[in-house]
């Protein structure tokens, strides 16, 4: 098998502008790829199912901190939430799914070396030091930052421009620190929708130490050769349970009541080695447990874990993960490359029964993840080492001892100090959390060993590594993995994915290429999707095309399709809704179902497969109009005017022989979810639905690019089909009763429909008063449609009652009724 690295070679055979070789790394300044993004130079990753955004510090800082100020400064890569805002995407699953699980997430790296931070800068001890970048570092290192992407990927690695296959997506940042240490940060996501590999996304990590010590970050180094004694790197997450985010780009409300819970798996996969992995889920709101956290005082009914968005009512049961799959000796991350052992001559990780054994893990209850305290985050990121380095949830407890199961001596709190027993003798250190086998809330099957807990914005989970030490020229690079599913079954299929994608060089299966897709409404008021040939198509094994289709009427119940077809439903080869066979099933032990309401779809699904387009037929659809190669109308009888739809094809490709990985096996491989409703797969400014967001594109061709929700419009009226009566203006519902089946969400619309190019519609109560006034233009020809929010010119939401409305235009008008009753 072909082996490649993270990706840190691929760009020197590639021409790109601006493109310099440094010290045998790629360094590139680089424009946004959104012109527009207040967050330029982030990471925005919505390639696959799990859309999240990534802020390394090289590039800015998050609300809480203030940039070039060492004293405000903790974060190595800010991920998701970069200005409470939820702007861009703060792990979201599946991806544009408007509700973020996080208040947000944070990389942080501390390194222990005595007096090497006098000042105390954010530390209660002179010891401890946060890795953190200020301007004032570019002249010590002869760089600053530089930013790569997202770009597109092929299968091959190399770089795809225009995004004509979208294979992978694939981030570089590197910037210096105050600890003299380059870091890189590369970040890939994959789009393959088979076997959870769109599921995961993977956060590499180089560390290399250049020797230049400038702690206080004010360009004056204190040393040029300094070695690092003992640095640890973690992952955190702030469990919310959530934060939904609206037409407006930002957090439009807080859905809170599920219970907010982490943890730790020990339990062993089916090759006998633990999952090791820290997880995030909504288990049973704790109001209605009797006597907390006894599950057995719950009473009937009331077992409703799974109600991520807890006032929504829709059962989701998401999942979320993270993990440190490798620390390599290396400036790349190779899977081959020799692992970077602890100062405590231990694996970085475990390997087979002992997988996780060298992690740390836990929460930051009790005070333990200040982040106004280096010495505590770094005591907790290395808390297995110690006899109790935060198991026991509490900065009063910490017992800063050496572990005995592993070491035979040290002096209290100096991890240099300590000395492994002999090798053969070293039991599994055990002073973190995760070695309590202490569970809360917990509501799934064959989890027995870790722990799980309780959170309410009073501590972070975390996953931490090290501590490990870096001659100078020396570079190691810890390798993070995301990832999310549907309960913790489909969360362990997401990380056994991952697992195998960095294990393999990351030779995840490769279905045809994208196509690029349009989607447009048709004169009578139906779909027509036209999209452009996969490059594959002459492929021998080329198979043809599948068109999904997601509507967001009629709604349906969360238990009976909602998020349990998300992981599989592709593997469907039959037109209609999906089957049974691909369906995930809840937890058997949910029992809430008087808590819930129906559930809508979206941008995210759940998808159906419209229509099945195999090579031999696609003669049939043949149509070269606007550029595109063919063409498929759906003139279903639920597609109706003022509705909303959403469609993505996919190229697909027929086996030759069964693919079978991690004990689960195809014989078809396509192309992934990233053409909705033509869009570009990449991060435009703002999520899909944001209309009311400044950076949502107002061109047809921005829509496309966004994704924008397709509408049923009808085309604009001539004022001679008006005034012939060839098309009148109409209004729909009529009478509006409560909602309209076209509502989305919250949002409720009354529509107005045949309106010409240029009109001016005049909305009045019986006795003549004038409760609002719209001039209106059409965007296009294709959009002879309005829709009114209901409420008045003076912002007032209109009353009950019947109206009439007047819409004049050149040359004639018409007036018409229409009823509200709420």
């Amino acid at each position: 098998m072909k082996k490649f690295a993270i990706l840190t070679l691929i760009f020197f055979s590639i021409s790109l502008s601006q493109v310099k070789i440094h010290d045998a790394e790629l360094y590139k300044g680089m424009s946004p790829a959104v012109p527009n993004d207040i967050f330029p130079g982030s990471a925005v990753m919505i390639a696959g199912d799990l859309w999240d955004s990534f802020l390394p510090i090289g590039q800015g800082v998050y609300y809480s901190e203030t940039a070039n100020n060492p004293a405000q400064l903790w974060d190595l890569v800010r991920v998701g939430n970069f200005d409470r805002q939820w702007s861009t995407p703060t792990a979201q699953w599946p991806g544009g799914y408007p509700i973020s699980y996080f208040w947000a997430q944070d990389i942080i790296a501390v390194e222990y070396s005595p007096n090497i931070n006098p000042q105390k800068i954010r530390s209660s001890s002179e010891n401890y030091a946060f890795m953190i970048y200020t301007n004032k570092l570019d002249a010590l290192f002869g760089r600053g930052p530089y930013f790569i992407g997202p770009v597109w990927l092929k299968p091959d690695f190399t770089v795809d421009a225009d995004g004509s296959y979208r294979y992978a997506l694939y981030y570089e940042s590197g910037f210096p620190t105050n600890l003299g240490v380059w870091v890189t940060v590369r970040i890939l996501q994959f789009t393959q929708n088979w076997n959870n590999f769109n599921d995961f996304i993977i956060v590499g990590l180089t560390f290399k130490n250049v020797g230049i010590l400038d702690v206080n970050a004010d360009g004056t180094p204190e040393r040029t050769n300094n070695r690092i004694n003992a640095l640890v790197v973690g992952w955190f997450s702030e469990v919310m349970h959530s934060a939904e985010v609206g037409v407006t780009g930002r957090r439009t409300a807080n859905r809170f009541g599920s219970g907010r819970n982490s943890g730790y798996i020990a339990d062993a996969d089916e090759t006998g080695a633990p999952w090791a992995t820290l997880v995030s889920y909504a288990g049973v709101n704790p109001a209605n447990y009797t006597a907390y956290p006894d599950p057995n005082s719950v009473p009937q009914g009331k077992r409703d874990m799974g109600l991520n968005a807890y006032p929504l009512g829709w059962y989701t049961d998401v999942w979320f993960g993270r993990t440190v799959l490798a620390v390599k000796n290396d400036s790349v991350g190779l899977p081959g490359a020799l692992d970077k052992k602890t100062i405590f001559d231990s694996h970085p990780v475990g390997v087979g029964p002992e997988r996780g054994w060298y992690l740390s893990a836990g929460t930051g209850r009790g005070g333990l993840d200040n982040r106004n305290d280096a010495r505590l985050i770094h005591t907790i990121l290395m808390g297995t080492w110690y006899k109790d380095g935060g198991k026991s949830n509490s900065t009063t407890l910490l017992d800063l001892n050496p572990n005995p199961n592993y070491f035979q001596s040290g002096t209290v709190g100096d991890p240099l100090s300590f000395v492994p027993k002999p090798a053969g003798q070293r039991g599994k250190p055990d002073g973190d959390k995760k070695s309590t086998n202490v569970f809360e809330n917990v509501w799934e099957d064959g989890w027995t060993k870790g722990y799980s807990a309780q959170h309410n914005f009073d501590g972070d989970a975390f996953i931490g590594c090290g501590p490990f030490s870096l001659e100078v020229g020396e570079a190691i690079t810890v390798v993070f993995a995301e990832y999310a599913g549907f309960r913790l079954p489909g969360l362990l299929r997401s990380l056994q994915a991952a697992r195998w994608a960095y294990e393999n060089y990351f030779q995840v299966p490769a279905g045809p290429a994208s196509p690029d897709i349009k989607v447009e409404i048709t004169d009578d008021n139906k779909v027509l999707i036209r999209w452009k040939k996969s490059s594959d198509e002459n492929d021998p094994n080329f198979g043809g095309y599948k068109i999904y289709r997601a509507s967001a009427f009629p709604k349906f119940k969360s238990t009976d399709v909602g998020f349990r077809v998300l992981q599989r439903y592709t593997e469907q080869m039959e037109e209609g809704d999906i089957k049974d066979t691909y369906k995930d099933p809840i937890n058997p032990k949910f029992d809430a179902f008087g808590a819930l309401k129906d559930m809508q779809a979206g941008y995210w699904g759940p998808y159906k497969v419209r229509k099945i387009i195999p090579k031999n037929q696609l003669s049939q659809y043949a149509n070269s109009s606007g550029g595109y190669d063919y063409a498929f109308k759906d003139d279903a009888l639920d597609v109706l005017l003022g509705f909303s739809y959403w469609y993505y094809v996919s190229a697909y490709k027929n086996l030759p022989s069964p693919l079978t990985i991690n004990g689960r096996s195809t014989n078809v491989l396509e192309s992934g979810r990233v053409n909705v409703n033509g869009a570009s797969g990449l991060w435009e400014g703002t999520y899909p639905w944001a209309t009311q967001n400044s950076f949502y594109p107002t061109s047809a061709e921005g829509q496309k690019k966004i994704g924008a929700t397709v509408v049923v419009k009808s085309r604009t009226s001539t004022p001679a089909e008006l005034s012939s009566g060839v098309k009148k203006v109409g209004v729909r519902p009529n009478p509006y009763k409560k909602a309209a089946l076209h509502d989305i969400g919250t949002q409720h619309k009354l529509l107005f429909y045949n309106l010409p190019q240029k009109c001016t519609i005049t909305i009045l109560d019986v006795s003549g008063q004038i409760i609002d006034k719209i001039d209106f233009t059409a965007p296009n020809p294709n959009d002879g449609t309005y829709t009114w929010d209901m409420f008045s010119k003076d912002g007032i939401e209109v009353a009950n009652g019947l109206y009439i409305y007047v819409v004049e235009y050149e040359g004639g008008k018409q007036v018409g009724y229409f009823a509200i009753l709420r």
